[in-house]
């Protein structure tokens, strides 16, 4: 890999809120992480309204600097380039710019990429009439089964090959799962905001399947918007139940699990690489053809949308897959073949051979 003389800055633009969770910027974390390993420096720029979510930036070393009024408001695209800006003017080359977000619109990315700066789009559903980038990437199962419009010249990486797995996964590489005959353990991890409080439904669920020597452990983001009813819920299981706010040892806990309940978002490439047999649930529209994706290869279960999706249909498919071995056995073999950890490495690999195509 290069030097750092020859790698240049890396700012990534990315937002968590209560609506659209903490997926892109920890996947982009994923990234910076890498980018340092490779030689390189990185940092971020966005609208976190939860001071949990800058502090994890800032505690991984890296600078975070806030916007107040997110696109579209016109300032967040002048800031943004404000800060490419400066970074290009402590070093040689221009600053990649990394926008991992669904407000980030074919205006916004002209925009960026018109200014001479080397842009990597991130984007799960193709939604945009026209894309503006140097590399685009879709790290979901069901990438190639998307259209995009794109600039001629630009890189496309599709595909869980380059899935953005952070480092403290890493280390998991050559562990193996052991998948008991009885499974007992069972993780709920609902994504970092769970605006519709599924989490709830899964401990609901839970309570309907009491077996011997049961236990669950809830995880859940910093953004949930119920978490005093989830921590009076845990109380009323009468089984060991354990809840956990915002984790940062999520291997560790996906280890401990013999089965997981999970939302259909970026966690499941984590569950994937860990081999946890999986039940998943759409928490919205852009998740289901990937949880749909999942299931036809059977490496995950699909339960539903959270919409339709019950108390009994999460108790009954969970009962199914905590009795049966060959069941959990088959998911375990089946997600080893979707993400193989390695696929941040390729993107900063292809993002760093990239780094003198363009100059303004």
């Amino acid at each position: 890999m290069p030097s750092e003389n020859h790698l240049p800055y890396l700012l990534i633009r990315a937002d968590a809120n209560t609506k659209i969770g903490i997926g892109h910027v920890m996947r982009c974390l994923a990234l910076a992480q890498s980018w340092r390993s490779a030689g390189g420096r990185a940092e971020f720029i966005g609208h976190c309204e939860n001071p949990a979510i800058c502090a994890r930036i800032e505690s991984q070393g890296f600078g975070f600097t806030p916007l107040t009024n997110p696109y579209p408001d016109k300032s967040d695209p002048a800031n943004t380039l404000k800060r490419l800006e400066f970074l290009a003017g402590t070093h040689s080359r221009n600053p990649w710019i990394v926008v991992d977000g669904y407000q980030f619109d074919g205006t916004y990315q002209k925009t960026l990429r018109s200014s001479g700066y080397p842009l990597m789009v991130i984007d799960d559903t193709a939604h945009l009439p026209h894309y503006f980038a140097d590399i685009l990437l879709n790290q979901n199962i069901n990438a190639d089964r998307l259209s995009y419009n794109i600039n001629s010249d630009a890189v496309t990486l599709m595909g869980t090959r380059f899935v953005l797995l952070r480092p403290e996964f890493k280390a998991w590489k050559k562990w193996q799962r052991r998948i008991p005959d009885v499974a007992r353990k069972v993780l709920i991890t609902l994504g970092g905001s769970d605006p519709h409080n599924v989490t709830l439904k899964c401990i609901n669920a839970l309570r309907r399947i009491e077996k011997e020597q049961f236990e669950a452990m809830i995880v859940v983001g910093p953004y949930h918007p119920k978490l005093e009813q989830i921590n009076r819920a845990v109380k009323r299981k009468r089984s060991y139940c354990d809840l956990v706010v915002n984790p940062t040892d999520m291997p560790d806990r996906m280890a401990w699990a013999d089965v997981a309940i999970s939302a259909g978002g970026s966690t499941n490439w984590e569950l994937a690489f860990m081999g946890l047999p999986s039940l998943i649930i759409a928490m919205a529209e852009n998740q289901r053809i990937i949880c749909e994706g999942m299931d036809e290869i059977k490496a995950m279960v699909y339960a539903g949308s959270h919409e339709v999706v019950t108390e009994e249909t999460i108790a009954s498919r969970v009962l199914e897959l905590c009795e049966n071995r060959q069941r959990r056995t088959e998911l375990r073999e089946a997600c080893k073949a979707v993400v193989d950890g390695n696929g941040v490495d390729r993107v900063t690999n292809t993002m760093s051979e990239m780094c003198c195509i363009r100059v303004p």
